[in-house]
């Protein structure tokens, strides 16, 4: 009994001995401080990549923005390329049950040196990112959201929004003159009954990830696209099926029962010529 005591305080002692002296560690208890500080680079957490819109063929350098949508609608990341503004509209929710404002967070600014850069010097911009702070503040209105600057300003912006409610859809209404859809892998959009891209999009292509891309090269007022699961279209093929299905059975059971109530009635109903009440024989 003393020697088990004595080798259970012997196997304690050296366990303490080799936490104490670092060879042990425990996840949470210790840290990196440069790590706790860290935050993350506007190209981690944006796909920076802008948009040229064709225009009689070619692409051209304007001011468009790419929208992406999140797989649980949560928010859609926004890459906008800016030219000499100083008060920027941006995204607003739409809606009649919507009472709050959108949030927007992260928001990023890599200015330009040139007022009028060139598509080499964009992708240059963009592939070497040095965001700058600015002072700005952000406008809400019935009409619009906005983010005011003190000065004008020509590069890329990058931000997200947040909407109060999530929902399959985005709907562009900053007043760019260029615009890109990037829906989620996995997700669609284009039937008539369960949601479109309005308007026709100029151009839908597929991205190295499978998702798919919408462009609208000039379009007039706000675009929308309301989205959902690739799977979608067949599953309410299926259910429609098992709809019809339903009904023909629900049909074939009802003529079955209607056809047993005339035999039956027939067994018990009398004769023409048979005087009243008397049953008809078989």
């Amino acid at each position: 009994m003393k020697k088990s005591l004595f080798y259970g305080i012997l196997i304690i002692a050296f366990a303490a001995f080799i936490f104490l002296s670092g060879c042990v560690s425990i996840p949470g208890l210790t840290s990196d401080p440069d790590s706790e500080n860290e935050t993350a680079s506007v190209s981690e957490i944006y796909n920076l990549s802008i948009f040229y819109p064709v225009v009689s063929g070619q692409e051209k350098t304007a001011e468009s923005g790419s929208y992406y949508a999140v797989l649980d609608a949560s928010d859609v990341q926004v890459v906008r390329w800016i030219e000499n503004q100083k008060d920027i509209r941006i995204l607003k929710e739409t809606g009649l049950l919507v009472f709050t404002d959108a949030e927007i967070k992260d928001i990023y600014f890599i200015p330009s040196e040139n007022q009028t850069p060139t598509e080499e010097e964009i992708e240059s911009l963009i592939n070497n990112p040095k965001s700058v702070d600015l002072n700005y503040t952000i406008k809400n209105s019935n009409k619009n959201s906005q983010i005011i600057l003190e000065e004008n300003f020509t590069g890329v912006l990058a931000y997200t929004f947040v909407p109060s409610s999530n929902s399959n859809s985005i709907i562009v209404n900053d007043n760019v003159k260029a615009v890109r859809i990037i829906l989620p892998s996995g997700m669609t959009t284009g039937h008539p009954l369960i949601g479109t891209a309005k308007p026709k999009p100029d151009l839908i292509e597929t991205g190295e990830n499978g998702e798919q891309i919408l462009k609208w090269n000039a379009p007039i007022g706000n675009v929308s696209a309301k989205y959902y699961s690739e799977k979608t279209p067949f599953y309410m093929m299926v259910a429609a099926a098992a709809l019809l299905g339903a009904m023909a059975g629900v049909y074939l059971w009802y003529r079955y029962q209607i056809k047993r109530l005339q035999k039956i009635t027939k067994y018990i109903d009398p004769d023409e010529n048979a005087g009243f009440g008397k049953r008809k024989q078989i």
